[in-house]
């Protein structure tokens, strides 16, 4: 499989609920010949030994929105992520300080150059006016942990 082809077949892989604290410990795959679909595995998640993913799906609060409104920091409660590439995928959208939004995307580094993991979005939502959003993303996450498989 070509490199194109392992990142496409990456793309197409679903986006895994995580809490930014198990981003945090996540390990980036050393040896993608072994699991081209995967560039990360979780460990510790749900008791398995490690669930490999190429994109997370996070939920927080914008707590700091960079000048060139490409970036911001999310925070879920549990950590802060870096969040970067909004201005490729949202034109029209002015994204606040505050706001609680949805983002899937690719996890890139666990260390960007502000000291969080780096997730550069491939879908965001703005979750605020829902009142259920919040709330309903814990039991979500745990959910949805409990019932993935490799």
């Amino acid at each position: 499989m070509s490199k194109k082809q392992q990142a496409l077949s990456r793309l197409s892989m679903p986006a895994i609920k995580l809490f930014v604290n198990q981003v945090q410990h996540c390990q980036q795959v050393s040896d993608r010949g072994s699991s081209p679909l995967y560039e990360w595995v979780c460990c510790g998640i749900s008791g398995q030994e490690g669930l490999g993913l190429s994109q997370v799906w996070l939920q927080g609060y914008i707590v700091k929105l960079f000048d060139d409104n490409n970036d911001f920091l999310l925070d879920d409660g549990t950590g802060v992520a870096h969040i970067t590439g909004v201005n490729k995928l949202v034109k029209n959208v002015l994204f606040k300080e505050g706001m609680y939004v949805m983002i899937a995307g690719q996890l890139k580094t666990l260390l960007s150059s502000v000291g969080h993991p780096l997730v550069r979005v491939l879908k965001i939502s703005d979750l605020t006016k829902s009142s259920l959003a919040e709330p309903h993303w814990i039991l979500e996450v745990i959910d949805s942990q409990l019932h993935t498989t490799q």
